[in-house]
């Protein structure tokens, strides 16, 4: 149909429709006469219905169709109750968690955290700083002093000791000590104090002693011995010199009784000595005084004892 038939058909029916406006259809329609007759259902569904574009169509050609690209099932499409807004994205990938880091930040850190701590535990299981066992093991005359370093004979000559009113033996206390430790200690140095306990309960005090060098042990070694010079000394002038001079005299002879000495060591290790600790190790043992070697130098004791108390 091209635009002049429709237009020749639109200007009849609606003269047709002008002139019998106040015309009631009929129930039953009329092949003869359409336009006096209501149009059923079927007819209006069926009726062909053109838009402008196909009547300017000169052809009467179908125009194409849009083709369906069916693009909800493309990778491309999201469906909008998916959507989430720009910001909150954002925000929901930069959300920070403990200490202001990402998941994968604090992940890694917990991680590296955990390797340090099981680090440090082993390190300080290995280099934890455990005191070394010390004990007594034997005592023995010293050929020169830890302070002055004179010989026995020196210090035991008589117008000396009668001068001085001191009478000093020159010892050496061996000490031996095991190191528990994973490492080799080293120690610095290690102070003595003695005393003796006289025959009223008292206590004198006959002197001190110290390490002349370094001394280091092995780690994990045991039977290390550290030797201690130490000079005991008796000086007139103290209170209780009589019965302290008594003592050592007694024990001073060949088969006298053995000395009841007490002392405390301090000691300094490399290993601790920035932590302002210094170990103490107190003990008391009893020792015999070394009457065959002061003998074999030509040194009697005794007589040097009883030349001070006269004096």
């Amino acid at each position: 149909m091209n635009r002049a038939q429709y237009n020749e058909g639109y200007n009849d029916k609606n003269l047709n429709n002008n002139q019998d406006s106040n015309h009631t259809y009929s129930d039953n329609f009329s092949e003869s006469d359409p336009y006096h007759s209501k149009p059923s259902n079927n007819q209006i569904n069926n009726h062909p219905s053109y838009n402008m574009q196909q009547l300017n169509n000169s052809n009467s050609q179908p125009q194409p169709q849009n083709p369906n690209y069916n693009y909800q099932n493309s990778h491309l499409y999201r469906r909008t109750d998916q959507y989430m807004p720009l910001d909150e994205e954002t925000k929901a990938k930069k959300r920070r968690y403990c200490c202001c880091f990402s998941k994968r930040g604090l992940i890694i850190f917990l991680v590296i955290f955990f390797f340090f701590l099981a680090a440090l535990g082993v390190a300080g299981y290995f280099l934890w700083p455990r005191i070394p066992n010390a004990q007594y093991k034997d005592i023995s005359l010293s050929n020169s002093t830890a302070g002055s370093g004179n010989s026995v004979q020196d210090l035991l000559q008589a117008a000396k000791i009668e001068a001085s009113g001191t009478i000093t033996i020159p010892l050496v206390i061996d000490i031996e000590v095991d190191n528990p430790n994973y490492i080799p200690w080293t120690l610095n140095n290690v102070t003595l104090s003695g005393s003796i306990k006289t025959a009223d309960g008292s206590d004198y005090q006959v002197g001190t002693g110290k390490l002349i060098s370094s001394f280091t042990m092995p780690r994990k070694s045991t039977g290390n011995i550290m030797k201690i010079y130490f000079d005991f000394s008796l000086e007139s002038s103290s209170s209780n010199f009589l019965s302290a001079a008594t003592l050592v005299k007694n024990s001073c002879v060949p088969g006298g009784p053995a000395i009841r000495f007490n002392y405390v060591a301090t000691i300094y290790i490399n290993a601790i000595s920035w932590l302002k600790i210094r170990p103490k190790i107190s003990d008391s043992v009893n020792f015999n005084c070394p009457v065959s070697e002061l003998q074999s130098l030509g040194v009697d004791v005794v007589s040097l004892i009883d030349k001070l108390v006269k004096g």
